[in-house]
């Protein structure tokens, strides 16, 4: 991330900032098959050790609200995620970026910050 408030006595920021974000993860299906001839079977169907990669721009800011407090933001954009080829399952989300299908996927983080002073 890049601040924008250089030298700023209390540590406030205002950034933006270039991020790559990775994931691994597995997938499984269970499901019910029910036929006349052969009664009800179970199937599962499963990806292991899948990886995915993609690029995210972010903004945000961090404001001091009281001795040792802080509130913020973060904006990302998440970009180009990067998927396994996979013959047994089609990934519906990947963990961290979101839903495959949604291309560009964007989201905000709002976060409280505390900061415990030691050795000062």
């Amino acid at each position: 991330d890049i601040n924008m408030l250089k030298k700023d006595p209390v540590k406030n920021m205002y950034f933006f900032g270039f991020r790559i974000g990775h994931s691994n993860y597995n997938e499984q299906l269970t499901y019910l098959v029910t036929t006349k001839q052969f009664g009800t079977e179970t199937k599962t169907v499963e990806n292991k050790n899948l990886t995915s990669n993609w690029f995210e721009l972010t903004t945000g800011m961090k404001v001091k609200i009281y001795k040792g407090l802080w509130m913020g933001y973060t904006g990302r954009l998440k970009l180009f995620p990067g998927l396994d080829k996979s013959p047994q399952l089609q990934s519906y989300d990947i963990p961290g970026y979101g839903l495959t299908f949604k291309k560009p996927w964007w989201g905000i983080n709002y976060y409280v910050m505390f900061r415990i002073p030691f050795g000062q």
